[in-house]
Parts: C-alpha cells; sequence; structure tokens
C-alpha cells in the first residue's frame, strides 16, 4: 500500500511538472519557469523529485528550448532526484527495464552537458547505457514495432541528441507517418504525439522533407487534432509542444 501511495504521489506530481514545462515551451503567460521552485514549491517535495525522474531529459526542455537559465538550485534539485530515485541495477529482473532505464540517462546527462553540467559522481544514473551500441537505425524493423521502439524513447528526440534512432527517423519519415496515424486511430495519443515529435524533428534537420506528403500532410493536422482532443492529458500536450518547438515553419 505504501508503494501504490508513493507512485500515486508521483504520478500526481509528474501531471502537474509537465503542465508547467508544456506551459513554458508554449510561453503561455510569459511563462518563466524554474524547476526548483517547481517542486520545491510543492505539496510533496519527494513526490516532485519523482516527477523530475518520469519525466527525465524531457524536464530541461524550457531550458534547451525555451531559453530559460538552469540555475544552480535547479541543478542540485536534478542530481537529488537521480539520487532519490535511481535507475534499476542491471541485475534487475527486467532487462528491457533496465534498458529503458539507460537509454533515458543517457538523454539526461547528454543533455545536462550539453548545458554545462556534469554529472560525474551522480549517485543513481545508470551507467554504461550508449544508443549508438544498443541500438540501430529499425531498417529491417516492421514499421509497427520500430514506431514503438521510438515512442518509448522519445526523450532521446532532441536537437543535440545524435542516435541511431534518430538517424533512422531521418530515414524513414513515411514510416513515421504511418506510426503517428496508426496511434490517432487507436486513440492513443500520447504515443501519437511522441511520434509527431521524431517526425518534426527529422523535418527541421532535412529541410526539404517539409514538403514531403509524409510530413505536410500528416504533421500538422495530427498536432492540431491532439491539441484539440488532449486537453486533459499532460504529457500528450506536452510531447506535442516539443514538436512545434521544431516543426519548420513552412509546416506549420
Amino acid at each position: 500500500m505504501i508503494h501504490a501511495t508513493v507512485a500515486a504521489s508521483v504520478e500526481a506530481a509528474a501531471q502537474q511538472l509537465t503542465d508547467g514545462v508544456a506551459r513554458a515551451l508554449g510561453g503561455a503567460g510569459g511563462t518563466v519557469f524554474c524547476l526548483h521552485d517547481h517542486v520545491a514549491g510543492g505539496p510533496d517535495v519527494v513526490a516532485g523529485l519523482g516527477a523530475v525522474r518520469v519525466l527525465g531529459a524531457d524536464v530541461l526542455a524550457p531550458f534547451v528550448l525555451g531559453g530559460a537559465a538552469l540555475g544552480c538550485d535547479d541543478i542540485a534539485l536534478l542530481c537529488d532526484s537521480v539520487r532519490a530515485f535511481p535507475a534499476p541495477t542491471p541485475t534487475a529482473d527486467d532487462p528491457e527495464t533496465v534498458r529503458l532505464w539507460g537509454l533515458r540517462d543517457w538523454a539526461l546527462s547528454h543533455t545536462l552537458a550539453g548545458l554545462g553540467v556534469d554529472v560525474g559522481g551522480w549517485i543513481g544514473l545508470a551507467e554504461g547505457a550508449d544508443p549508438h551500441t544498443e541500438i540501430d537505425d529499425g531498417a529491417s524493423t516492421h514499421w509497427a514495432a520500430w514506431a514503438v521502439e521510438l515512442s518509448q524513447l522519445s526523450s532521446l528526440a532532441f536537437p543535440q541528441l545524435h542516435s541511431p534512432l534518430r538517424s533512422g527517423a531521418r530515414e524513414r519519415r513515411l514510416d513515421l507517418a504511418r506510426g503517428v496515424t496508426h496511434a490517432l486511430l487507436r486513440r492513443d495519443h500520447l504515443r501519437a504525439a511522441r511520434l509527431a515529435r521524431w517526425l518534426a524533428l527529422s523535418a527541421a534537420e532535412d529541410r526539404g522533407a517539409a514538403t514531403e506528403p509524409a510530413v505536410r500532410q500528416v504533421l500538422a493536422p495530427a498536432l492540431d487534432h491532439l491539441d484539440a482532443i488532449a486537453v486533459d492529458q499532460p504529457r500528450t500536450l506536452m510531447e506535442a509542444a516539443l514538436a512545434r518547438c521544431f516543426l519548420p515553419e513552412v509546416v506549420r
């Protein structure tokens, strides 16, 4: 029961933090994002630290993309969150969970490095994960299974993070568009938004892709639909907001 209570508290805090990130990315009301104030000023600091771990690298989006300044208090809070909610050990019973944690922590570490933060010595971060050795570009994988992998690792879809997943997304935009459409038809809004984020990043990286039917006819309408239908789904709205940050003007 204690674990269930903690999980529920973390989930509630994650929803609030996700909403804060989405609002900051969208510039709602001139939002100024401060990670430390958002968590430390909340009703349950421990749950807030867990929420930071749930979002992973995405919690840094306002600093990477929105112009917010990452302060010393923010960095200390990130370090505390990793210590309080460490990644599972490699001996855990679920190797796929260990793998996903490792790749997401790779994204967190490298995003922080891009902001000038050295995470050496941080206790609780997964060690040794590298998407260049643990995943491929998915060229031989059926589009549906490949789309599932991309949606699980959407925190790797940042401009400064390079991986085989990103290379695959650039080469398989039609499959990405299929994934977005399939997820929308299944009303899996979160997966649709996460795949739209990859598609938008791919289009931003290759400006010529903005005129491809797979991008032009799917991406903007999908994001408009998600914005309208997922008003009570903060994580979906955050992923869609990130996609819009990447979206080339010609697609908007």
